[in-house]
């Protein structure tokens, strides 16, 4: 009875037509002896990229279906009861694969993809041995509150390369409205300009794409409260689900700012949930396991100085953030420093905050591809002079301490060249910034 249900859905892949999709610019490589792990927060793509790496490899390497193997295990005919499926008898599946197509050769290579492979318990065992079989390639992805990273390290013990992907950038948004990102004419400045404004409150989830502005919110709230429940609550069951959700929302209220486990333990304290001390630390551990948030620490050598200062947190997509947070029309500012944020993650810098010693903060620092400091301070808008005083200062003050001779300010849509005595800093609009990025980065 498993052999057949397996039969029945390998066989409607194979005869299933191409699907039209949006391609992601995750770079990647395939490396033998090693499963390919895509992860990520929820409904950000990775199924529909793990069937971009299978098309690629259709196209491009010619590959037939006798080398393809693709099974998601969140089918319903695999979840009855009736089935009881086990990893013991996930061997059935590639017994399956070979008697539907028995002209596969010996020698050539296998591809294997296992989408939601973590609903199987002890599934480890089971890719270990693909892995270790001669000629085969794995791929997999799963749900974020099974198949997370600190998991991947444990269970796959060095014998996997994952990725992380994330929501759209920019680029990609741009790509999906089939609008050309290049900058030097002026038509196409102004249908960047309006599709960034767009972006920028709309966020990257691709299922909210081409949505009215009410089923944008309903969906991206709906993602809120799943990452909540499926990633936080089910997976850890903390005796408290109020207070929890109280820390939940009031760090994603934070966004952009400085935050202390302290600060947010009086806020939760003065909110009248129980709670204690040495379990706030834990809650965000858990926010940022699943993808939803992430803490920046203070630029310091020293691990206790990193500790003992407060981190600016930032969420996993700036829509989420416009549709769960109050006044985030208000907050352009944190947005626009927010999309920055992720933009460096995606390209894999080691991103801090600076403190000048007279106490004034840079948003960014971070090593470029050459291994130089980069400093970036992000804000709405340079207009009121008191502002640009003060961005301009705290900029020039920091290129001086770390003997830097220019620094960037990111802004909505201005361009301007100012010398300063510590060097030459450059104001930017953030998506000028963000379409020099070409691809996501391993």
């Amino acid at each position: 009875m498993l052999k057949d249900v397996f039969k029945e859905i390998l066989l409607e892949d194979a005869l299933s037509t191409e699907e039209t999709y949006f391609p992601r610019s995750l770079d990647y490589d395939i490396l033998p002896r090693k499963a390919l792990v895509i992860m990520g927060v929820r409904r950000c793509g990775k199924t529909t990229f793990l069937k971009q790496i299978r098309d690629t490899l259709i196209k491009e390497k010619k590959l037939l279906p006798q080398s393809i193997l693709y099974l998601n295990f969140s089918d319903e005919r695999l979840l009855s009861p009736d089935l009881d499926l086990k990893a013991s008898q996930l061997g059935v599946l590639l017994e399956a694969f070979f008697e539907l197509f028995p002209n596969a050769k010996k020698n050539t290579p296998l591809h294997i993809f296992l989408d939601e492979i973590q609903l199987i318990q002890g599934w480890e065992l089971f890719v270990d041995r693909l892995i270790r079989t001669p000629n085969t390639f794995v791929y997999l992805t799963g749900s974020s509150s099974k198949l997370l990273s600190t998991e991947i390290a444990t269970q796959m013990r060095g014998r996997s390369i994952a990725y992380t992907l994330y929501p759209f950038s920019f680029l990609e948004y741009l790509n999906s409205k089939q609008i050309e990102s290049v900058i030097y004419t002026a038509r196409n400045r102004a249908n960047i300009r309006v599709c960034f404004n767009r972006f920028l409150f709309e966020g990257g989830f691709p299922e909210t794409f081409n949505q009215k502005h009410v089923t944008q919110n309903k969906i991206l709230q709906e993602y809120f409260e799943v990452l909540f429940l499926k990633d936080i609550i089910e997976r850890h069951s903390p005796p408290n689900i109020s207070t929890v959700r109280a820390a939940y929302a009031l760090l994603f209220n934070s966004f952009g700012r400085l935050q202390s486990m302290n600060k947010l333990y009086n806020r939760i304290r003065s909110l009248s949930f129980p709670v204690e001390k040495s379990l706030v630390s834990e809650f965000f551990l858990w926010f940022q396991e699943c993808f939803a948030l992430f803490a920046v620490p203070i630029f310091a050598e020293s691990i206790n100085r990193q500790n003992q200062n407060p981190r600016k947190i930032y969420c996993i997509d700036t829509g989420l953030a416009s549709a769960v947070t109050a006044g985030s029309s208000q907050n352009r500012g944190y947005l626009l420093e927010n999309i920055v944020y992720l933009q460096l993650r995606m390209d894999e810098k080691k991103i801090r905050y600076y403190r000048t010693k007279k106490q004034q903060e840079v948003d960014f620092i971070f090593e470029n591809e050459k291994g130089n400091l980069e400093l970036i301070q992000v804000c709405d808008n340079l207009s009121n002079p008191e502002t640009k005083k003060r961005e301009v200062i705290g900029l020039e003050t920091a290129m001086a301490e770390l003997r830097l001779k220019k620094g960037t300010i990111l802004t909505f849509d201005e361009t301007e060249k100012i010398n300063t005595k510590s060097g030459i800093v450059y104001v930017l609009p953030v998506w000028e910034f963000l379409l020099k990025k070409t691809t996501h980065k391993k």
